[in-house]
């Protein structure tokens, strides 16, 4: 007996769906969307760590996987095929994510370099007195 909470019906059913899926039938998309919906969008929670973004991956993995499911050949079972699809979209994510995180930590940290130098001459014109232009011009 197939785990209802993992949002599969079980192999054979899939195996029917993804065949009248892959003749354009729109209620076999449907149900293989709703199917597999929770189970993509728990690997995509895992993944992402973020709800917001869970979701916006788990839809963006459906509409590639309804998409390519002409590329499916049925060398493996169809679940098998369609993690393959949402890890690499969701590893993609991950990674654009990181690099977005990583542009910003360098913005912030630039600007925190700027401000300490801003106040260190500050500091310094206020002991030993002058200003900026002072000291630019000598």
């Amino acid at each position: 007996m197939p785990d209802s909470s993992l949002g599969t019906a079980g192999t054979g059913s899939d195996e029917a769906l993804v065949r009248r899926a892959q003749t354009g039938e729109r209620d076999a998309l449907n149900q293989m969307g709703s199917r597999h919906r929770p189970w993509i969008f728990n690997i995509a929670i895992r993944m992402l760590g973020r709800r917001a973004d869970a979701e916006d991956a788990t839809q963006d993995v459906l509409v590639r996987a309804l998409k390519s499911l002409h590329a499916f050949r049925g060398d493996s079972e169809f679940r098998t095929w369609l993690y393959r699809v949402a890890a690499n979209h969701l590893l993609n994510v991950r990674r654009k994510n990181w690099i977005a995180s990583q542009a910003i930590a360098m913005t912030a940290s630039h600007q925190i370099r700027k401000g300490s130098s801003v106040e260190i001459a500050e500091k310094s014109f206020a002991i030993f007195g002058g200003s900026p232009r002072t000291i630019v011009s000598n």
